[in-house]
């Protein structure tokens, strides 16, 4: 998706009427680091409820910090990525498991290693190729690993199990 439709008239290097520090687009940018947190999980009863989700975005260089906000300000990349996260995450996690088509999780904690180890491969995956999304997704995944709700995350597991077992 074009940037423009977020920049518009928007100065980069002036917010406000004051100059502020900017990327320049032909300079080598430092890592940055992309975390998802969950505010309020989606309904279980409301299909149409996607939960409240947020996204960090932490420079390598914390120097270079402000032109990470700046960045965000003007092509309001943590509110696109939220909105990403918010519509996409279930059918993400469901098309991973359709693909792998892993046996059924014996615990939650077996799910949470299973999650991690689809983060760390979507990472890898990042590093080879630039396929859409990629990063996002390694982040959705190593946040529900790490910090996702439990009942949440079962979810996910019983829907599982019942579609294997249909298929069976």
């Amino acid at each position: 998706e074009c940037n423009q439709t977020y920049k518009r008239e928007t100065k980069i290097a002036e917010d406000i009427g004051d100059r502020v520090t900017a990327f320049y687009p032909f300079s080598e940018i430092p890592e940055i680091e992309l975390n998802i947190v969950c505010h309020r999980y989606p309904s279980i009863t409301d299909v149409n409820d996607n939960g409240e989700w947020n996204v960090q975005l932490i420079c390598s260089d914390p120097a270079q910090q402000d032109k990470v906000e700046n960045w965000d300000r003007v092509f309001d990349i943590r509110q696109r990525i939220s909105n990403e996260v918010e519509e996409f995450h279930q059918e993400w996690v469901q098309d991973r498991l359709k693909y792998d088509d892993p046996a059924v999780f014996p615990s939650l904690a077996r799910f949470k290693e299973y999650l991690e180890s689809q983060s760390e491969k979507e990472y890898s995956a990042a590093t080879r190729k630039n396929e859409p999304k990629t990063l996002l997704k390694a982040a959705l995944y190593r946040f529900l690993a790490d910090d996702g709700e439990d009942i949440f995350l079962e979810s996910f597991m019983r829907q599982y199990e019942r579609e294997k077992t249909v298929a069976a």
